[in-house]
């Protein structure tokens, strides 16, 4: 028996953290088994109190509202890796419903492939829109280096396939991968810390694998239109685009030094330069 340590963070979503962890949690198998860390950040809406009463099963950790994904998700997996009995650490977005037999079919996947290979990697599931059914977050690749903040997402249609990053929706990482990439990288606060996990894996000779299929549903963020952002103040957008969900300037650095190649100076001033003249733009990042 296997133990699986399931790393979440919420927010004021309530009810989708609940869906999220009904939906995880009558999932069972005889292989394994799964435990659940629980990152609420804050939440006025009862979150805490709802888990706690519906699944107290559920470790449940309490954040002070500035935690955010990235730091939310170190908190979950601190803990879990505290106790030092988990095989694999699953991320999970508390916006994902999961499919019927899902967690069985990709932790068992994960598991085979262990046994059976001598590569070691982690694994992506894809999701797809709860309407459209078009695919939201996943295993991505670049299809040039020359455009290095452009990726295209990868859904495998039979065996596992290669990728070289990742959206941290739904991914499972072998303790052993753990052990030798660490975490994610305190210098994230909350968007990039996921892809940059990715390329760190890969980097460390590990493999970032896409599974099969998708394994459930999650809409993708709302963007906000590009008519709004034109009729901001410059100093709204400013703020806007160093805002911790954008492009703050100290983890937007490490990230483009990290991951742009040699032109990174240009993919870093990218972003600013588009809110300072975003009308130059056919698409704001």
């Amino acid at each position: 028996m296997r133990d699986v340590a399931v790393l979440m963070a919420c927010h004021n979503r309530r009810d989708k953290t609940l869906r999220c962890l009904d939906h995880m949690c009558r999932q069972a198998s005889s292989a394994f088994q799964i435990h659940v860390f629980l990152v609420d950040d804050g939440s006025t809406d009862g979150t805490s109190a709802a888990v706690a009463a519906q699944y107290p099963q559920v470790h449940l950790i309490e954040g002070d509202g500035n935690m955010y994904w990235a730091g939310a998700m170190r908190a979950a997996w601190a803990a879990a890796a505290r106790l030092e009995r988990y095989d694999y650490f699953l991320w999970i977005n508390d916006d994902v419903v999961l499919d019927d037999g899902a967690m069985e079919r990709a932790v068992g996947l994960a598991m085979r492939w262990e046994s059976e290979r001598t590569e070691v990697g982690v694994f992506v599931g894809a999701l797809r829109d709860p309407v459209s059914g078009h695919v939201t977050y996943g295993g991505v690749r670049r299809p040039s280096r020359l455009r290095a903040l452009y990726f295209e997402r990868v859904v495998s249609e039979g065996e596992p396939e290669p990728v070289e990053t990742c959206n941290g929706n739904f991914l499972i990482v072998p303790r052993k991968v753990m052990e030798r990439v660490g975490m994610i990288d305190p210098v994230f606060v909350h968007a990039l810390g996921d892809y940059d996990y990715g390329f760190r894996v890969a980097r460390a000779g590990f493999l970032v694998l896409a599974l099969p299929g998708t394994v459930g549903t999650c809409p993708r963020n709302p963007e906000i239109e590009r008519t709004r952002v034109l009729s901001m103040t410059l100093g709204e957008r400013w703020k806007r685009m160093l805002g911790p969900k954008h492009y703050p300037l100290r983890p937007w650095l490490v990230y483009a030094w990290r991951h742009t190649g040699w032109l990174w100076p240009l993919f870093f001033l990218r972003p600013y330069v588009e809110a300072l003249w975003p009308r130059i733009f056919t698409r704001l990042l």
